[in-house]
């Protein structure tokens, strides 16, 4: 049995829900909710989990009611920094850009649990980018980087504008124009990993909404909501843990060092929680040969070898167990601009 299923905050749910009901009134009050089979009492309770595929079910609805590549743009013009519960206070009360995409970084698992949030950076630039653990519709990840976007320019300036935005979506049948002009900036499309790169001659500009003492009393709020247990943030770093040593050696041992842990204490975390160590590789590997096989930018030969199996074919026939194509027929029926290297 693999882990509970991956979840959003409600408090998210609820505002692009209402932001999709003001954009199409004529369908009704939580229309797309319904058809997604999310429960609308939810909606009444911002602290509440709303299973992830659900929510991805709902943006597929409102993608295909709309047939407009931009409707994740349009959703998130409308989006108030509330939608990220409390988080959504800390950062607008964050010193400068760098500590606003930190603190995005460090408690993305209260907003979502299904994907890590990054930061890196260089001499020129600060990177803010996603390991994404599913499949999910363009316009959800768009809403979302276009959100983070807006309420920089919130706490920033109305003009801010990274140097680059990477989004997993394909060029076709996007309104590219639209999306780097919503973002003021190049655009990528059909990348691995979703991104935003900010220039580093602004990341230490102070902002004019800085408050320490309201980023501290949110981020305690934050810190006590996931204390309740909403999320098992240990497997998430496990998680994280096994990418980061994909193609290598992964071993229990290694693992429970990383975390600081005894190998039977890890063992009994991963029980309690009705999964196991292997599970967790495996599906560490599956959902790494999903972004892998849609980047279009690896043949199979190397994507066996990045995620650690000793043949193309073993990692053919795993992939074949777990999503019941084999990889090049997965291939066949993703829409994408970018060729295929077999």
């Amino acid at each position: 049995m693999t882990v509970q299923e991956r979840t959003l905050i409600a408090a998210w749910v609820i505002q692009v829900s209402a932001a999709f009901d003001e954009l199409y009134p004529a369908l009704g009050p939580n229309w797309a909710l319904k058809q997604a089979n999310v429960d609308t009492a939810l909606l009444g309770n911002p602290n509440a989990r709303v299973p992830s595929s659900q929510v991805s079910k709902f943006y597929e609805i409102i993608e295909a009611i709309t047939v407009d590549s931009t409707v994740g743009l349009k959703v998130a013009e409308r989006l108030t920094p509330v939608s990220l519960h409390a988080l959504g206070y800390s950062v607008l009360a964050s010193k400068d850009l760098q500590d606003f995409f930190e603190h995005l970084a460090l408690f993305f698992n209260l907003v979502s649990d299904c994907a890590l949030a990054h930061i890196k950076s260089s001499d020129d630039a600060l990177f803010f980018n996603f390991e994404v653990s599913e499949h999910r519709p363009p316009a959800r990840e768009d809403s979302f980087l276009a959100a983070v976007v807006r309420f920089a320019r919130m706490v920033h300036k109305p003009t801010f504008a990274p140097k680059l935005v990477k989004l997993r979506r394909p060029a076709k049948g996007a309104d590219v124009g639209a999306f780097e002009a919503f973002f003021s900036c190049p655009v990528e499309f059909g990348q691995a990993r979703p991104a935003i790169h900010i220039s580093r001659v602004i990341c230490d500009e102070p902002l004019r909404g800085a408050n320490p003492e309201l980023v501290r009393q949110n981020d305690q709020i934050v810190l006590n909501y996931l204390a309740q247990g909403a999320i098992d943030s240990t497997i998430r770093k496990i998680e994280r843990i096994i990418r980061n040593l994909l193609p290598g050696d992964i071993s229990l041992s290694k693992v429970a060092r990383e975390l600081g842990m005894s190998e039977r204490a890890l063992q009994r975390h991963l029980k309690a929680q009705d999964t196991s160590f292997l599970n967790l590789i495996n599906e560490a590997r599956q959902a790494l040969a999903l972004e892998y096989l849609r980047s279009r930018s690896f043949s199979i030969k190397e994507i066996s070898y990045m995620l650690g199996y000793t043949k193309p074919g073993n990692f053919s026939r795993a992939f074949r167990r777990s999503n019941g194509v084999s990889p090049l027929e997965f291939c066949s029926t993703e829409t994408t601009d970018q060729a295929w290297r077999p």
